[in-house]
């Protein structure tokens, strides 16, 4: 019973932190709005699309397709409850998913890179932890320096500060590490 008890508060508090999450989101982008910050956007490039999708293409189909298994299976693992209160997203390289979605990319070299990169251009925010891992022993110095760079104040013609947030690095990153990629 007291088990059943544990579990319901648990439940009850992820619900909370949810909803309270969503109303500080949603309450800090009005902040944005009127206030003189605002956060830098960082996209990919009609061109960069253009390469992700030529340089994906190029690769045989049981390799997409065995990548597109391993990811969506650790995706899958990002659901469960037990990782969801954490506020450290490495929690979500803990799994065995994880552990072999890594194995593979290690092995398929950097010809798989495109399709980690897609996914984080799609909105998969948590793709830049394999990234990270399989890119940071060979490019540690260049994330440096675009956070580095990030810090530098930036403003707005009309006096607006322009924020760096985590996914404008990362993205600038990415992209980086694109321009490094042979077609």
């Amino acid at each position: 019973m007291k088990r059943l008890h544990a579990m319901l508060l648990l439940f009850l508090l992820v619900i909370i932190m949810s909803a309270c999450s969503k109303s500080i989101s949603s309450g800090e982008s009005e902040t944005v709005k009127t206030s003189l910050v605002q956060r830098e956007e960082v996209e990919f490039s009609q061109e960069e699309k253009d390469k992700l999708t030529e340089l994906i293409g190029k690769l045989p189909v049981d390799i997409k397709q065995e990548y597109n298994t391993k990811y969506k299976a650790w995706k899958a693992t990002w659901e469960a409850l037990e990782l969801s209160i954490h506020s450290d997203v490495s929690i979500y390289t803990k799994s065995q998913q994880y552990q072999e979605l890594i194995e593979y990319c290690k092995n398929q070299g950097k010809a798989v890179w495109p399709l980690l990169f897609e996914r984080f251009e799609q909105g998969d925010f948590l793709a830049k932890l394999p990234i990270l891992e399989l890119t940071m022993l060979d490019y540690e110095e260049l994330l440096d320096e675009i956070r580095e760079e990030s810090t530098k104040e930036k403003y707005t013609a009309e006096g607006v500060y322009i924020a760096p947030s985590a996914e404008s690095n990362i993205t600038k990153y990415i992209k980086e590490l694109l321009s490094k990629i042979d077609n």
